[in-house]
């Protein structure tokens, strides 16, 4: 440091690196940064990898570092003795005095505030202690007061609480509502009173304000319900007498119109009518029936009609029947499917009336009485409801319907003539949920069809409504054939001989069902439907190859300023048994209407062959910002899927990449962009682009879920101590971690040990390395990797596991594992299946953390050894 002072006669000075920061990534514009920073006091080194801080292992320290690991270094003063202070060189006296002022000012200030928070927080916990002390309620002669169990949590934990808020205990009345008496508690006055007077706020509840009113509802619907159950045996005994003569009244009747009602009404045009929900009337009748067993109650008659109103107007938000005049007649038009059923005026004053109700109900009038007076033909008659539609909501509701994405259908298998059979392959269920959306071609929902069901969709026969659905184009979408979310799909298997062989009890192995090994299958031409359907199927190329591909397109035609050529449907892809892995079927649609969109493919085509030729690579996020026509990252993604499709290769085909994710560590090599990676020693990031020359002697491979992990194992050199590589998933696997897993598997022929969370994502993750996902469906033919296994966390782990340690499952979690259990490639791991089934009737969950929730050290030093050589054994065999 002598040669660069500016005071020559200054002793020279001894610096000691601080503190540097290293850069995990290909480029300065993305990647990730870690800080490795030294205790002063201590000399211990600690590693900051955004909220995870662990000690920096000496072998981590020891190592060379390059300039294109360490992206910044700091140094400090290692001796300051031979440093002399002179106040008068280094800093002016009146500098040096308004410092010091300000430093005595600042201490000021904050010894004041400490010992005001210090003082504010005692004096809560004071208050705390001394109102719970006050709280308690000795006999429930004594008045005292509720208040709500939240707004009591908020206040023993904030140090500034809020008002008092009462109203999620508060009924509609202004009382106390009975049915929250779990979420509040009971206060003593003189603790209410210190509270109010600090807090404030309300509504205040005594002992006196429970709610009468709710009480009386509730003990109500009660006790109308055991009337109705009452009234049913009685009248079913009054029955049974009169067919046996033993009635001595007379004779009894009910009206036809009580158990039937509806069914075929005949309207009349000056008579008042009312609208309510089919469902709820099919609910009650159902309810009010003998013969119908352990029927659900119906909901109250507020209730019921409420939901009929939208909550922003308060009209009604389902259009009324469409009806008809015919020959004097007035009835519902046959093709009219309604939600919403017409009753008299009569009828709705005795629902009124039986359920204690003054409601005002949906009123029905019929318009152009004038005009309704043609015996002898057909004349639409219009329906004025008070209230009136609300077309805005409607309007919303149905432009939801007609563009769902990822929801739920239900497929009913109905076998002979109407009866419902079950199939080993349906798990001993004739019905399933599948997943499709709105653009799903026909095609794509019976190959799920006959994935789940075994009936070939040459023989199938859809229904919905009682309506056979047009099976002549395949390729027409769900949202076309008025197919929607929620809607229940009738299938029947055309082949009538199947079902004569059921009758005749004639076996047939489980395992040829759908095909055409079972006996007396005479159609022709059914051979080819046994072969897999068409599918892409990409392959790597080399730049001149891809270059061809694109410039035959511009030779033959196929694109112009704006292109008219078929690009591929990305949402049909489907688990083939054939191939073992989720592939995207060749089902090519009109290319886009939009000449945006056109534009774009022909821009991006463009800009692909520039790259090629000029050698240069990109990322997906780099071509979304070169093109501001692009509204969306995942548009310009799926531009570039539609090219790899036509020309059947991959994005590293095209010099694309995704941004890195994923990090390796452990015995391997590889040359990446001509220069050698080393892994052996720090963890690095897995790269998008093409890696060669892999290199390792390492003995098996681990998959963990999480960077934290692979992070806790390299800070206990697993990975030196046990030869081998870990390898991060960052959640669900990128196609960059799938590739380098897929890359060792071939090439070493590793076996490879799985460690993820118990619950669906875990699972999930797993599915995604065997057999691939519905994202990536075009490319999963080159990322696929058999043969993983699951190491842990596992059902039979738990039990190692401290208290405490399972968490809830949340609703989300329920339903992917429920999804999960639908598709086909997991049902064929049973330890998938068991776990996920475990997960839904236990509903919990772990994580990998909780193996280290005891001892920090558990998961290297005895959990991941042990299985591991349990497992190795068992792959040696």
């Amino acid at each position: 440091m002598r040669r660069i002072l500016s005071e020559p006669s200054q002793p020279e000075l001894l610096y000691e690196l601080s503190s540097f920061v290293q850069h995990y990534g290909n480029a300065v514009d993305h990647g990730h940064y870690v800080a490795h920073i030294k205790d002063e006091n201590t000399g211990q080194w600690w590693r900051f990898n955004d909220k995870i801080v662990t000690k920096d292992s000496q072998s981590s320290l020891t190592k060379t570092f390059s300039s294109e690991d360490v992206y910044l270094m700091m140094y400090r003063v290692k001796d300051t003795n031979h440093i002399e202070r002179d106040d008068n060189i280094c800093v002016p006296s009146h500098y040096f005095e308004e410092i010091q002022t300000s430093n005595a000012t600042y201490q000021k200030k904050y010894n004041q505030r400490k010992e005001k928070e210090s003082s504010l927080i005692n004096e809560r916990t004071e208050e705390v202690r001394s109102v719970l002390s006050e709280a308690s309620v000795q006999s429930l002669s004594q008045p005292f007061f509720w208040i709500s169990c939240d707004w009591l949590r908020q206040w023993a934990k904030n140090v500034t609480p809020s008002a008092i808020d009462n109203t999620a205990i508060t009924c509609s009345h202004g009382k106390v509502l009975v049915s929250k008496v779990t979420s509040m508690k009971r206060l003593s006055s003189k603790a209410w009173e210190t509270l109010l007077e600090k807090y404030g706020g309300g509504p205040k509840l005594s002992h006196e304000d429970c709610c009468l009113d709710c009480l009386k509802e509730g003990a109500q619907n009660v006790m109308s319900a055991d009337t109705y159950r009452d009234r049913r045996e009685s009248f079913k005994q009054l029955a049974w007498d009169i067919l046996d003569g033993k009635n001595e009244d007379g004779k009894y009747y009910v009206s036809r119109s009580c158990l039937f009602m509806w069914k075929c009404v005949k309207l009349n045009l000056n008579s008042s009518y009312f609208l309510v929900p089919t469902s709820w009337i099919s609910k009650w009748r159902n309810y009010i029936n003998p013969d119908v067993k352990n029927s659900d109650t119906p909901e109250t008659l507020n209730v019921a009609i409420n939901s009929l109103l939208c909550e922003k107007h308060a009209r009604l938000i389902e259009r009324p029947p469409e009806l008809i005049l015919s020959f004097g007649v007035l009835t519902l038009r046959e093709s009219s499917a309604c939600g919403l059923t017409l009753i008299t005026e009569e009828d709705w004053k005795c629902f009124c009336k039986e359920w204690d109700t003054e409601i005002q109900g949906v009123s029905a009038e019929f318009e152009n009485m004038d005009n309704m007076n043609n015996e002898f033909g057909n004349c639409q008659v219009l329906i004025k409801t008070c209230p009136e539609v609300c077309e805005s909501c409607i309007g919303e509701k149905e432009s939801h319907k007609f563009h769902y994405c990822n929801e739920d259908i239900c497929v009913i298998f109905v076998r002979g003539k109407g009866r419902r059979e079950h199939s080993s392959k349906a798990e001993f269920n004739s019905s399933t949920n599948l997943e499709v959306s709105a653009s799903t071609s026909l095609y794509t929902l019976k190959m799920l069809i006959w994935d789940y069901f075994g009936v070939v969709k040459e023989n199938q026969i859809l229904e919905k409504g009682g309506i056979t659905i047009d099976n002549s184009d395949e390729y027409t979408t769900l949202v076309d054939l008025n197919i929607f979310a929620g809607d229940q799909i009738i299938v029947r298997d055309s082949d009538d001989e199947l079902v004569n062989e059921k009758k005749d009890t004639q076996y047939t192995e489980e395992g040829y069902r759908g095909t055409l090994l079972t006996s007396n299958v005479s159609s022709q031409g059914r051979t080819s439907m046994q072969k897999p359907p068409n599918h892409f199927n990409v392959q790597d190329l080399s730049p001149r190859e891809v270059l061809e591909s694109i410039d035959q397109f511009f030779v033959e035609g196929h694109i112009s300023q704006y292109p008219e050529f078929a690009v591929p449907s990305l949402t049909d892809h489907i688990y083939l048994k054939e191939v073992g892995h989720i592939v995207l079927l060749k089902r090519f649609m009109i290319s886009p209407s939009s000449r945006g969109t056109k534009s774009l493919i022909h821009w991006m085509l463009h800009k692909i062959r520039s790259n090629l030729r000029a050698n240069r690579s990109t990322t997906l996020r780099a071509l979304y910002y070169m093109n501001t026509f692009f509204t969306s990252e995942s548009q310009s993604t799926t531009i570039v899927d539609y090219i790899a499709a036509m020309l059947e290769c991959t994005r590293t085909s095209l010099n694309i990449y995704a941004v890195p994710t994923g990090y390796v560590i452990g015995d391997l090599t590889f040359v990446y962009k001509n220069e050698i990676v080393d892994c052996r020693r720090v963890e690095k990031p897995i790269p998008t682009g093409v890696i060669t020359d892999l290199r390792t002697e390492a003995d098996y491979i681990l998959l963990v879920e999480k960077d934290c992990i692979l992070a806790r194992l390299s800070d206990d050199d697993f990975h030196i101590s046990h030869k081998c590589i870990i390898i991060s998933s960052h959640g669900r696997p990128s196609m960059a971690v799938r590739g380098l897993v897929r890359s060792l598997k071939l090439r070493f022929q590793l076996p490879i040990f799985a460690l993820m969370d118990f619950d669906p994502a875990g699972i999930d993750i797993m599915v995604s390395f065997e057999y691939g996902s519905k994202n990536s469906a075009l490319y999963n033919s080159n990322l696929i990797t058999k043969g993983i296994k699951w190491l842990g966390v596992k059902q039979g782990d738990i039990q190692l596991l401290p208290d405490g340690c399972m968490l809830e499952m949340t609703e989300k979690n329920l339903k992917a594992a429920k999804e999960m259990l639908r598709q086909p490639q997991i049902r064929e791991n049973s330890e998938w299946v068991k776990s996920l089934m475990w997960m839904i009737k236990n509903k919990k969950k772990t994580r990998i953390d909780a193996l280290t929730a005891d001892n920090i050290s558990y998961l290297a030093n005895t959990y991941l050894p042990s299985r591991i050589s349990e497992m190795m054994n068992e792959f040696g065999e």
